[in-house]
């Protein structure tokens, strides 16, 4: 995700989104979201902690270019489901 300017980063735009995005899209179909952010991350990590993801667990995998990383496993249980 990309927020644009510099002056809208750190204002919860990205955190507001993805939960509208889960509530509207995710939820409603599944009992669960789950999400892999670099274990690098921090700050998708720091996101997806405030919206109440739990860490799961930490997998080895390959990026974009086939360079080796570790990524973080995190799931978010839906309510109601």
């Amino acid at each position: 995700m990309f927020i644009g300017d510099s002056e809208w980063i750190g204002k919860g735009l990205g955190s507001k989104s993805i939960k509208t995005f889960i509530d509207t899209y995710v939820c409603p179909e599944f009992k669960y979201c789950i999400v892999d952010p670099d274990v690098k991350n921090r700050v998708a990590i720091r996101c997806y902690k405030k919206l109440k993801f739990k860490e799961h667990a930490i997998i080895d995998s390959v990026d974009a270019l086939q360079r080796p990383t570790k990524l973080k496993l995190m799931l978010l249980k839906c309510n109601g489901s």
